[in-house]
């Protein structure tokens, strides 16, 4: 493969990733649900409430950006936001009873799209292009 379309493959392999995901949560009737709530509902999944610096340090995504995304999910219905007790000006997310119930099917979709998606590849192959694309992430990070 040539150095020239690595960065058109991965925006392909976004692509096709979205469009999974969008299917699945039509299947599922999570109506209004986009792929890029997903990194939300899986750090809620594992760490429980955030604030929302810690959130997006978590996830990787600018202030602002998680702003907009935590609204949708709370007029959804998937999460609160609350101020911290002890800090006024803090802002706590935390999964609702509907998000803490979308933990199964937010689970079995992801391990689908992660059977489907490294079908063939062996762990080693999965490892380098890992590395690989952290190094790029990375690179442009910073």
């Amino acid at each position: 493969m040539s150095r020239n379309n690595i960065f058109a493959l991965v925006s392909r392999v976004r692509a096709a990733t979205n469009d999974y995901l969008v299917g699945e949560l039509e299947k599922l009737g999570a109506i209004g649900l986009a792929p890029s709530h997903g990194d939300i509902l899986a750090a809620l999944f594992q760490r429980g409430e955030l604030g929302m610096t810690e959130l997006a340090d978590a996830i990787r995504r600018k202030k602002n950006t998680l702003t907009v995304l935590v609204a949708k999910l709370e007029d959804l219905g998937y999460v609160s936001r609350r101020h911290d007790a002890e800090d006024a000006r803090r802002s706590v997310v935390s999964l609702t009873a509907m998000g803490e119930a979308f933990r199964g099917p937010f689970t079995r979709v992801s391990r689908t799209l992660i059977a489907t998606g490294l079908k063939g590849i062996k762990d080693g192959e999965i490892d380098v292009a890992s590395r690989c694309l952290e190094k790029i992430l990375g690179n442009l990070l910073s």
